[in-house]
C-alpha cells in the first residue's frame, strides 16, 4: 500500500502543477498531464516501480487476476466480482475463474464435513 501511497502523492503533484489541463483525474497511471497511457506502458511503469522497490515483478493482468481470485476466496458473490472487473455479464466471471470457484466449494464442503463430523 505504501507504494500506491507514493505514487499518488507524486500523481497528486503533477496534479497540482497542471491543474485543469489533466485530463483523466480518476486514473491510477496516467501521462505526466493526465493522459491515457497504453497497456504496455502501464506495465513498463508498473515494472520500474516495483523493480525500484524490490518487489517482485509483475504485470497489472496478474494484479487483476489475483484482485478477482482474492474476492472469490473470501466468498464475494460472483455479481459483485463480475461488476468490480467491469464484465459485461457474470458468465465471463465465471468462464474465466471457475477454476477457482471449483476450489472454493471445494472448501465449503470440507468445512462442512469438518463440522459435522
Amino acid at each position: 500500500m505504501s507504494l500506491l501511497k507514493r505514487h499518488k502523492e507524486k500523481q497528486d503533484e503533477l496534479k497540482a502543477i497542471v491543474g485543469k489541463a489533466w485530463k483523466h483525474p480518476n486514473f491510477v497511471f496516467t501521462t505526466e498531464i493526465g493522459e491515457y497511457i497504453n497497456y504496455g506502458s502501464i506495465n513498463d511503469k508498473l515494472k520500474a516501480l516495483l523493480e525500484e522497490n524490490g518487489l517482485p515483478i509483475l504485470t497489472v493482468h496478474a494484479l487483476r487476476h489475483t484482485n478477482a481470485s482474492l474476492m472469490i476466496n473470501s466468498g464475494v458473490d460472483i455479481k459483485a466480482v463480475s461488476a468490480q472487473l467491469g464484465h459485461c455479464n457474470i458468465s465471463i466471471t465465471a468462464d474465466t475463474y471457475g477454476h477457482i470457484f471449483d476450489a472454493y466449494k471445494a472448501r465449503i464442503a470440507q468445512s462442512v464435513e469438518d463440522k459435522l463430523l
